[in-house]
């Protein structure tokens, strides 16, 4: 069974309820959940359970993401690290040009960029080289 709806929709990144995106956000200026390793902006760390970590992986290499899967192999965690610093960038610029917007306007805005920037990269990038141009 997929773990995230079936829709092409960032579930992956934004997970499949209110409730699961809700706890992946900052509920600050439109921004999705993040930790630093290094200087760098990775997936916020998983602290709880398992979650599709191996058991002898470090406790700060368990990312919490829209679908658990995301441990399970360095191009998935990858995927999921390039949408969130993409959202959070996006949201930054929102920000910027609307600074009157709330949290929720930021992300739901975002969110929508994001999503249709997914589809346009399947429709008209992934699927003609995977099916052909018809």
């Amino acid at each position: 069974m997929n773990a995230v709806s079936h829709f092409i929709d960032l579930s992956q990144v934004y997970g499949s309820s209110e409730a699961e995106c809700n706890s992946l956000r900052v509920m600050k200026g439109g921004l999705l959940a993040y930790t630093y390793r290094g200087n760098r902006v990775v997936l916020p760390v998983h602290h709880t359970g398992n979650h599709g970590c191996t058991k002898d992986c470090p406790a700060a290499s368990c990312y919490k993401a829209g679908d658990t899967r995301v441990n399970q192999n360095l191009g998935l965690s990858s995927l999921h690290i390039l949408f969130l610093r993409e959202h959070n960038r996006i949201a930054s610029e929102l920000y910027k040009l609307n600074p009157k917007w709330d949290d929720e306007y930021l992300f739901q805005e975002t969110r929508r960029i994001m999503i249709a920037t997914y589809q346009n990269i399947v429709y008209n990038e992934y699927l003609p080289i995977a099916i052909g141009n018809y």
